[in-house]
């Protein structure tokens, strides 16, 4: 089970331990980014074995925003599934999750979604929740793509 992850001093630190995050954004080899859709979990798994046996602890892997909600106000619930299955390799494999999530642009088109909305807030906080440390705070690709275009 992951600890939860803090700053002391100048340092992260776990378990009173100092914490230095060694990882890798993850794509998988066969799916790329259509792994949402051609989903795989035991693939997946042995991904999160490989990382652990590495000695990784931490991966950053992408999310587009329109599977999650492919209309405005309607959510997928097939990939908030998936999301919770990345949360239990997480815990599984000791391994810190670094969502990167995709809003528009190259590889998606949910542009309504720009400001963040709070209802999408809502619906991924409903998944993490309970278990906050073991999920570092997303980070949101293509807005620039967005605000160019306006």
């Amino acid at each position: 089970m992951l600890t939860p992850v803090t700053l002391s001093d100048n340092y992260l630190a776990t378990a009173g331990r100092r914490f230095i995050p060694i990882g890798v954004n993850w794509v998988p080899a066969r799916a790329a980014m259509q792994w949402p859709y051609e989903w795989d979990p035991a693939s997946i798994e042995a991904d999160f074995g490989q990382m652990r046996d590495l000695g990784l602890n931490l991966v950053r892997f992408d999310l587009v925003w329109q599977w999650f909600e492919p209309r405005p106000g309607q959510y997928n619930e097939e990939a908030f599934r998936q999301f919770d299955f990345f949360v239990e390799m997480a815990h599984r494999y000791s391994v810190y999750l670094n969502p990167n999530f995709f809003i528009g642009g190259q590889v998606g088109d949910a542009y309504w979604d720009v400001p963040i909305t709070l209802r999408f807030a809502n619906a991924l906080a409903a998944i993490v929740i309970s278990r906050p440390m073991e999920v570092g705070y997303p980070t949101l690709r293509q807005v620039e793509g967005y605000l160019g275009s306006q």
